[in-house]
């Protein structure tokens, strides 16, 4: 971790949330001594909801990881967790402490995902001769100024619809201005069950081995709720590294089959739980993958190869561009 030591100023002041872990966002391009990353584990995040405790444990891990990553670069960071989190209120009052100690002149802040957040954020009680401003997270492939060159405000708007603009404006998938092989999607060769023959080619799923037996014990500490099992070692990618190995591992061993059996479930193999499953949900949601990298990845995938049909590649890059931007 990068160590603050004797300054006792910054000019700028940058809150980094759990969901926004993207080493490639333009705030990062240049190291700036006179900039401070906060980044902490908000314990208001773990109480408005109950959440699977291997989520909390995942989002944990990789913000500590990221924040080692930025102190490598050479940022100057500080990483608060739970018990150093603990002595503030809120997150409001976390903000001025710090933007008073360190005589702060602007606090920037990524847009969050989440309304509750982006409402909170937009109220803040700063001393007045800190400026307040807030980015783009720059992670998801439309803009949200553009949000309404797509959609029309009080009508419905179909997904497919949506899907198909912004096709063309990305020219992903495409000929000319008609869809890569006539089609605009391929749902219907894109429902098959799995038979018996098909169980044996089900690939091992790639995990890995993150130990986060110290964030456990820092929520029973701190007696945070969750849901679900705990696991000392987490199977999930927590890292860019890790994230990249599972989307190369995905391209490689599991998108010539994932639109075939995208929707298929089966109780009769160990491997049932991820079948063809890219599992890269995680690293896209907490932006540690960027999601034109996934799909430019498993593009390329298609092109270099002949054994991925159309209908598998289209079907992921719909998860992605479809469905991940529309909602």
């Amino acid at each position: 971790m990068a160590s603050i030591g004797s300054k006792k100023e910054f000019s700028c002041l940058r809150l980094v949330l759990g969901d926004q872990l993207d080493l490639d966002h333009r705030w990062f391009d240049e190291v700036d001594p006179d900039v401070l990353y906060v980044i902490a584990e908000l314990g208001q995040e773990l109480a408005y909801v109950k959440h699977h405790v291997q989520k909390v444990c995942a989002f944990f891990a990789a913000m500590r990881r990221f924040a080692d990553a930025l102190a490598e670069q050479g940022h100057e960071v500080e990483y608060l967790d739970l018990d150093k989190v603990n002595k503030y209120s809120n997150l409001k009052d976390l903000l001025k402490v710090y933007c008073d100690r360190y005589a702060v002149e602007l606090f920037e802040y990524q847009t969050p995902d989440e309304y509750r957040l982006a409402e909170q954020l937009g109220d803040l009680d700063l001393p007045e001769s800190v400026e307040v401003r807030e980015c783009d997270s720059e992670h998801f492939l439309l803009a949200r100024d553009e949000l309404e060159d797509y959609v029309e405000r009080g009508k419905h708007n179909r997904m497919e619809t949506f899907y198909r603009k912004l096709r063309k404006r990305f020219d992903i998938l495409m000929d000319g201005d008609k869809p890569e092989g006539g089609e605009w999607n391929y749902d219907a060769e894109n429902r098959n069950k799995l038979k018996t023959d098909d169980l044996d080619e089900i690939p091992k799923p790639m995990t890995f081995d993150n130990d986060v037996g110290d964030i456990l014990e820092r929520l029973d500490r701190h007696n945070v709720e969750t849901v679900g099992e705990a696991r000392n070692n987490l199977p999930w990618p927590l890292d860019r590294t890790q994230a990249r190995q599972l989307l190369a591992y995905f391209c490689r061993r599991c998108l010539p089959n994932f639109g075939r059996f995208q929707d298929a479930m089966t109780g009769r193999h160990e491997h049932a739980w991820s079948l063809y499953h890219s599992r890269l949900s995680f690293a896209l949601n907490a932006k540690i993958l960027h999601p034109r990298e996934v799909i430019d990845a498993a593009l390329e995938r298609y092109r270099d190869s002949d054994d991925v049909p159309l209908a598998s590649v289209e079907g992921f890059v719909r998860q992605i561009l479809g469905w991940r931007e529309y909602v």
